[in-house]
């Protein structure tokens, strides 16, 4: 078949000059928490400040002065030299590259071992240079480390090595009770193939190892899943993983968490989770502002939603001006998922062929609400709309959502295996919720049936076996998740690529 590709750039607009007053904070516009200081023995990060109408210098004074007699420093740079006499050419280039882009943020680096200039005696030590990160993903989990000018007198010095490792430490450290780094999966940095110094692969070398966070070896072993959830995690683990991305602190909503995808600077955020009924009003504000949250999918039954709660509270606690919209599209016809011993009961001593026949019942009562979900996909999230899909728990019917998205996107099976398993983590903090609520089934008491029991805490699992054994299921009865889009959603053949797109940051899978 032919095709065309018609894709135009989008328009440049210029962005004004945004000079802070002094009586206000300055706002760096990052779409991360921003570290007041990032510093080690001998280097100190610090945000590099906006000029203001009194102090329109500040670093960026330092950082021109520096450099005005090295113009080199910027020969792998698409942009300066900047030069005193110009200042407004550093300014414009600060606000378009840097303050109103929400993926960059510039650090200034200090030499902490060297007294502070005259010029700013509390600064905490010399300016050295500036190093940055750019096209920064809170959804997708990576960063880049970029924009690095090192001043003449610091080259070949600790001075780049300890400014880069305290960007990497800050990046990939796990977040415990707030404190700590962003936990991203990802960091890059790139060079110009004829910087030869910068392209070393002995920039980083053996005297300075970067120590890998300890929540990536933990992540690294699904053995802690098959936990069965009578049995309490330990503590300080569950808060590690449910402090750091995937998982999003949003209060009230239980299991959320972004899908691993491909990375994109355009998709729309797509979320999963447990029930939202608990959801606070602070909740719903960060969903629909600060995830950009516009459409929620609740795939419980109608029964479901009555006994434990609907999605009404939701659209009530949006923030005027923002819209979200709940769309109700069970994934299980009424019998199925009403009737707990009964779907329970199916799973029995069967292991994994139990939940393996139990997702095609999904994939096949689902289409309805399967295909609404892929129709946002396709016309929506390319647009920077994001969506929220939940059930219960976010196990069972939003791990086949999960599943489908990602296959198609063609993410890896270890990372579909392992956002599958996640749950395992993710419900935790609803063990005591989950007790009350499947008591007639966890401890039904002296006349309970072990083979129910059993079956109930089989069905409440997330082994890595399971996804493993499901996903060979899609491919052989399906042809994977494309071929059951084409063939069980009737999507043709372009809505297929269109939505594989959408889900792979703007590339066919």
């Amino acid at each position: 078949m032919s095709y065309v590709n018609l894709y135009k750039p989008p328009v440049a607009e210029e962005t004004p000059i945004q000079l802070s007053n002094d009586d206000e904070p300055v706002d760096m516009n990052f779409c991360l928490p921003v570290p007041e200081q990032l510093s080690s023995e001998r280097v100190k990060l610090v945000p590099f400040v906006t000029p203001t109408p009194t102090q329109p210098a500040l670093h960026r004074s330092q950082l021109i002065e520096g450099v005005t007699d090295h113009p080199e420093l910027y020969t792998y740079l698409p942009y300066g030299p900047f030069h005193p006499s110009d200042p407004s050419a550093f300014n414009l280039w600060y606000e378009q590259r840097i303050r109103s882009d929400p993926t960059t943020l510039l650090f200034a680096i200090i030499d902490t071992t060297l007294p502070s200039p005259a010029s700013h005696p509390s600064q905490g030590g010399s300016f050295a240079g500036v190093i940055a990160y750019l096209l920064t993903s809170p959804t997708q989990l990576c960063t880049e480390i970029g924009h690095i000018v090192i001043l003449p007198k610091w080259q070949r010095t600790f001075l780049t090595t300890n400014a880069v490792g305290l960007l990497l430490m800050h990046a990939l450290e796990v977040p415990v009770e707030g404190k700590g780094g962003w936990g991203l999966r990802r960091v890059q940095w790139q060079a110009n193939a004829e910087n030869a110094p910068s392209a070393s692969p002995e920039k980083i070398n053996n005297n300075n190892k970067i120590q890998v966070p300890k929540a990536f070896s933990i992540m690294s072993d699904l053995s802690i899943f098959d936990t069965s959830i009578r049995e309490p995690l330990d503590a300080e683990y569950v808060k590690s993983i449910l402090s750091a991305p995937p998982f999003l602190q949003i209060p009230g909503l239980p299991n959320a968490r972004s899908l691993p995808l491909p990375t994109s600077q355009t998709r729309g955020a797509i979320l999963r989770s447990g029930e939202t009924n608990h959801t606070t009003p602070a909740g719903a504000t960060t969903l629909a502002r600060q995830l950009g949250i516009t459409k929620v999918f609740d795939l419980r039954s109608d029964k479901e939603r009555a006994k434990f709660g609907e999605d009404k509270h939701l659209v009530v606690n949006v923030p005027e001006g923002l819209e979200m919209e709940v769309v109700c599209v069970p994934a299980l016809p009424p019998n199925t998922s009403d009737d707990l011993r009964s779907t329970f009961g199916r799973f029995g001593s069967r292991g994994d062929e139990g939940f393996v026949e139990f997702y095609k019942e999904v994939l096949e009562s689902g289409k309805e609400a399967f295909r609404k979900i892929f129709e946002f996909v396709r016309d929506e999230v390319g647009e920077g709309k994001g969506c929220l899909i939940h059930c219960t728990g976010g196990k069972d019917r939003t791990g086949v959502a999960a599943m489908l998205m990602l296959d198609l996107a063609g993410v890896p099976d270890d990372e579909i295996i392992k956002d599958y398993t996640l749950t395992r983590v993710g419900v935790e903090p609803m063990r005591e919720l989950m007790g009350p609520r499947f008591k007639a089934l966890l401890s039904p008491g002296q006349d309970a049936d072990p083979a129910l029991v059993a079956a109930t805490l089989n069905a409440m699992s997330s082994r890595p076996s399971v996804m493993r054994a499901t996903l060979d299921m899609l491919r052989k009865d399906y042809g994977g998740a494309r071929g059951y889009l084409k063939d069980g959603l009737a999507f043709s053949e372009e809505d297929v690529d269109k939505i594989a797109e959408n889900l792979s940051g703007g590339s066919k899978a």
